[in-house]
């Protein structure tokens, strides 16, 4: 038997109509259950205690086996991240940043950096 994961990343009220779309995809293909990855206030616009529709789908989603997990609080950060593995190149650790190993997290990044005396 084969398997198949499934993480809908960046979930959030913008989207709603191509997660709705997506899930039912999945539903209709057997594929279950998956993770849905739910940023609660979208580029601090798209708080979703303000939206009850979207609340009403991940409660559904929920209720169908479906995981829903937080990623993120405002999905603001991915530049300030770009920013951190751009100064890590700068600062010679280019076999880190271009080819992080899987498991490789940015705590680790960091502590690499502090290792060889590196601070940002």
């Amino acid at each position: 038997m084969n398997y198949l994961i499934v993480s809908i990343h960046d979930a959030a009220l913008p989207y709603l109509k191509q997660l709705r779309e997506i899930t039912s995809w999945l539903e209709q293909n057997s594929i279950h259950p998956c993770c849905i990855k739910v940023i609660p206030n979208y580029l601090d616009c798209w708080n979703i205690l303000d939206h009850r529709v979207f609340l009403d789908w991940l409660l559904e989603e929920k209720e169908k086996g479906n995981e829903i997990i937080q990623h993120g609080y405002s999905h603001q950060a991915a530049e300030k991240q770009r920013g951190m593995m751009a100064h890590l190149r700068n600062r010679k650790l280019s076999f880190i940043a271009e080819r992080p190993p899987p498991a490789l997290t940015q705590a680790q990044l960091l502590m690499a950096a502090e290792d060889r005396g590196e601070y940002f």
